[in-house]
């Protein structure tokens, strides 16, 4: 940005008697002039599409203040240190776009009594860096980013108009004219000057020591920035005001992002506490949550949402081309919706990114891997490096194919892209186990990225109208890293039903969407030995034990853990035992429990796994308190 001091013509004062030259000498001494703009209005928080004005005006020195007098001069308005942060919020607008993020507008301002530089070289048109329209605004055409304008003539009093294209935009504002001192800003154009400390008040304003600025170190695309210490001016004025220079405004309507997070290290903080779960933040920092984010509502119009800074917020792509788009998208943010009762704050998405359009709301990888959400993140965005605090929305989609019989899967994008054919999927071989700790996606989910619903065979469930709204909530349910309640340990037994032991697939809360109820997983027991525990029934009746991802008796021949801590390979002397010969089982039925409407809070069985004092505890039950929507720290 050119810092370049426009050529401006010498103050003037009204004249006396026709001489046709200001009058500054009415007494022995000369006359002391002094220009003092107003504060940035209290209520202006930067938008897409916002303006909001500045009034210069012209003072003298009389007594031991500064009184209002009739001179004019040519008065100038300059920005300085104005942010360029790409796009227009964190999921919308150019990511390679860098224009300044305030600038002096001609629709607004117009050229009958403004002139602009002829320098166009911090200035961006329309055309190449901006956007035609902004949540449906249009927005100036072919205009320039001025980063200062000049009155034609002189006045004693002048307004302008800053116009923002950034909801997170920033920057400094100063005004000057020939023969004027600095002033103090004012608090608006009806507020007298106020006089700088210990100064006498007839002085100019000085540095004020301390304050910061950022600024870009090296191109734009580089994404560093650097603060630049004891360098702002007393009579320049922040854009929004900004006591505690966090570049978030103190205004009431911005104090849950503003208080207590002073500073760059504020702005850089992930502070989220709600809903509780393993770790606080959702992977956007402060500045990020106020900055915002594009989404729809119900009628899918697009509007601009600043998310809550103290409450965890995750989003999820739905794409409109997605055949069952219609049976998805309400059970995402509608208050019907099961996954609302994570407590979590939860957006819906269902356009993605368009470099060269005006709806760029997700950006999704070219090999399908990550469905980016915030990336026009760059100033303030936690760590050092960009790729580090990648944050991912979760990927719904309707009835891919999947085996027979599921009701749907989720998997991490690293693993598989659900997208595969059926030979593809097979190549990968890994798509449906689920994934380590480690093999997570950046950002959100804590493990997967993507959910795959059968839409069809929920639908079908005639008898439980709530089948579709539990396994979309399930499923998105993996995504914020809440576990199946147990893994493994289904058993036959001689009528042929199937059973599961104590602790696993079916046991704890029966109202917990993540529980398998009796009816979708066709298990009619849970089951514990009276008198031997699971490694002594393996150990010497080599019972035919079934585990997720297996198929009859021997399965894949992968060793795998019951809820015992006992390693059983299934190839090794399986034989279907029935019942276990010899062995008595505590045995009991379960009736039709139907599909779950909420999170459990605890690993307590409830219903028939609560049952003449036995209870089917969860091993991995207390969903709520796994809850986690970023993977770093």
């Amino acid at each position: 940005m050119s810092k370049e001091t426009p050529q401006q013509d010498g103050p003037q004062g009204r004249t006396e008697g026709g001489s046709g030259k200001p009058d500054l000498h009415a007494h022995d001494d000369p006359v002391k002039l002094g220009i003092s703009i107003t504060k940035c209005e209290e209520y202006f928080s930067p938008s897409g599409v916002g303006f909001t004005d500045f009034t210069a005006k012209i003072y003298k020195c009389q007594g031991t203040g500064w009184v209002e007098c009739d001179v004019e001069a040519q008065i100038t308005f300059m920005l300085y240190y104005v942010s360029n942060l790409a796009g227009f919020c964190m999921n919308g607008g150019r990511e390679d776009a860098f224009a300044p993020d305030l600038w002096f507008s001609k629709d607004e301002n117009g050229t009958d009594e403004w002139k602009y530089p002829l320098d166009n070289s911090t200035a961006a048109p329309n055309s190449d860096e901006c956007e035609k329209k902004i949540l449906g605004m249009d927005n100036e055409p072919g205009h320039f980013h001025y980063q200062w304008i000049q009155t034609k003539g002189v006045k004693n009093e002048a307004t302008v108009t800053v116009r923002s294209e950034d909801y997170g935009a920033w920057g400094w504002i100063e005004t000057t004219a020939p023969g004027c001192l600095p002033l103090p800003p004012r608090e608006d154009k009806d507020s007298p000057v106020p006089c700088p400390p210990g100064s006498g008040c007839c002085t100019a304003a000085g540095p004020v020591p301390g304050q910061i600025a950022y600024v870009r170190d090296g191109a734009p695309k580089l994404k560093q920035w650097k603060s630049l210490t004891g360098v702002i001016m007393a009579n320049w004025v922040k854009i929004p005001r900004d006591g505690n220079n966090n570049n978030i405004p103190d205004n009431d309507n911005m104090a849950r992002w503003d208080s207590g997070n002073d500073g760059q290290s504020g702005a850089e903080r992930d502070i989220d506490q709600l809903p509780a779960g393993m770790g606080d933040g959702d992977g956007f920092t402060v500045f990020e949550e106020y900055r915002g984010f594009v989404r729809e509502d119900g009628s899918q119009s697009w509007y601009h949402v600043r998310t809550d800074p103290n409450k965890k917020t995750v989003f999820v792509y739905l794409p409109k081309n997605d055949k069952y788009f219609a049976d998805l998208k309400d059970l995402v943010d509608s208050p019907i919706a099961f996954f609302t009762r994570t407590g979590l704050e939860i957006y819906k998405i269902t356009e993605k990114y368009n470099k060269n359009g005006s709806h760029k709301f997700v950006k999704i990888h070219d090999d399908n891997s990550n469905v980016e959400l915030n990336f026009n993140r760059d100033w303030a965005r936690g760590k050092p490096k960009l790729e580090d605090c990648s944050q991912s929305a979760i990927w719904l989609r309707g009835n891919p194919e999947m085996p027979k019989g599921w009701f749907g899967f989720a998997c991490s994008a690293r693993k598989a892209n659900p997208a595969l054919t059926k030979a593809g999927r097979e190549k990968a071989g890994d798509l449906f186990d689920p994934p380590s700790q480690d093999e997570g996606t950046p950002g959100t989910p804590g493990l997967k990225t993507h959910c795959c619903i059968n839409v069809k065979l929920c639908k079908s469930d005639i008898k439980h109208p709530d089948r579709l709204n539990q396994v979309v909530a399930h499923e998105l349910g993996h995504a914020v890293n809440f576990q199946h309640h147990g893994e493994g340990g289904v058993h036959a037994h001689s009528d042929g039903m199937l059973g599961c032991w104590r602790g696993l697939l079916t046991s704890g809360d029966e109202d917990c969407v993540m529980h398998y109820d009796t009816v979708s997983s066709n298990i009619k027991w849970w089951c514990e030995p009276d008198s031997k525990t699971v490694k002594d029934v393996l150990d010497t009746q080599h019972h035919a034990v079934y585990y997720p991802n297996t198929v009859g008796p021997g399965g894949t021949g992968i060793p795998v853990q019951d809820w015992s801590g006992f390693q059983h390979d299934p190839n090794v002397g399986v034989r279907d035992s029935g019942r276990l010969k010899g062995v008595p089982l505590d045995m009991h039925a379960y009736s039709n429990d139907g599909p779950g409407t909420t999170y459990c809070s605890a690993q307590a069985g409830t219903g028939d796994n609560n049952e003449d004092g036995k209870n089917n505890r969860a091993t991995l039950g207390g969903c709520r308190g796994y809850l986690k929507v970023k993977d770093w720290t």
